[in-house]
């Protein structure tokens, strides 16, 4: 990219990094491709994406912008661009450093906050209540934060708290509650495959040749995004117990789920009708789920064994 900045060029950044990589690493990257000075013949600001992926109410367009550079002169000409294309607030940052943290945090506190609704799920199941329930009582109260339990995956949540980790290693720093939080969520699938066997085994005693159907791949409702999708760490638990697995989720890539993760999936709805399934589990919820047929015994939601 060095090569093709001119005098006078701004540079902005929008994606997710560790607090201090845009001067510390993609700015010399700059300056050492394009031959020039940042700050003086080139400059850079930094503004992370904060869109929701498959939200249509939380979007670009009204969701506050923050909004960094490394000089006021900088700040005041990337403000004045995204004002012109967003109806949402501009927030100046004070640094470069202060809008990375901010984007990193926001991101670590979800991770965070799943993380504990997935640990009170696993208690509540304990005790026999319904988390579900339990999180819908408690969230009447006007603090409380209404997150529920789940796989998490994606290119976000699931792994920027790893390059916060690695900074705060370098500072020699440990980050204990969201190295906890990881852990936590990057076990709850080995936690929900059990559960389903274990289901399965009292619905279905003695047999051998059980037949899954699971709806939906990706890594998160009605979006065809793949990327690090736990369903597909499901299924590879999931096929050391039981004998056949299809999954079925039209909004994905066929050729990217067999390049990336070696499984054949189902992609038209023709597919799931040539079988008969002794259980489907509708894995993400996408819109059209509820209107797709197949013939199983038994259906049941991924929520029930989070």
């Amino acid at each position: 990219m060095g090569q093709i900045i001119s005098v006078g060029d701004i540079i902005v950044f929008e994606s997710t990094v560790y607090p201090g990589a845009t001067e510390e690493i993609c700015i010399p990257l700059l300056e050492s491709g394009s031959k020039m000075k940042s700050n003086r013949d080139f400059f850079v600001g930094y503004s992370p994406e904060r869109i929701n992926v498959g939200d249509n109410e939380h979007c670009m367009a009204n969701t506050p912008k923050i909004v960094s550079a490394q000089n006021e002169e900088t700040l005041e000409v990337i403000c004045g661009i995204y004002h012109e294309v967003l109806n949402a607030d501009i927030i100046k940052a004070s640094s470069i450093k202060t809008a990375e943290a901010a984007k990193m945090y926001e991101n670590v506190q979800r991770d965070v906050l799943i993380a504990l609704a997935n640990q009170y799920s696993e208690y509540c199941r304990i005790e026999e209540l319904n988390i579900q329930e339990v999180t819908e009582c408690a969230s009447s109260k006007w603090n409380f934060a209404k997150v529920f339990p789940g796989l998490v995956g994606g290119h976000c949540i699931s792994v920027d708290p790893y390059y916060l980790l690695a900074r705060a290693k370098e500072k020699d720093m440990t980050l204990q509650l969201v190295e906890t939080a990881r852990s936590i969520n990057e076990t709850k699938v080995k936690h929900v495959a059990k559960r389903i066997i274990d289901y399965a085994k009292r619905e279905f005693p003695n047999r051998t040749d059980l037949k899954f159907l699971i709806l939906g791949f990706s890594y998160k409702s009605n979006v065809g995004d793949i990327r690090n999708t736990k369903i597909a760490d499901l299924v590879s638990l999931l096929s050391t117990a039981i004998d056949s697995i299809d999954c079925y989720d039209p909004l994905v890539s066929k050729e990217d789920v067999k390049n990336i993760y070696g499984l054949d999936i189902l992609t038209s709805i023709s597919d799931t009708t040539k079988e008969e399934y002794d259980l489907a589990i509708v894995a993400v919820r996408h819109n059209f789920i509820t209107d797709v047929s197949y013939n199983a015994k038994i259906t049941k939601n991924l929520e029930d064994f989070v």
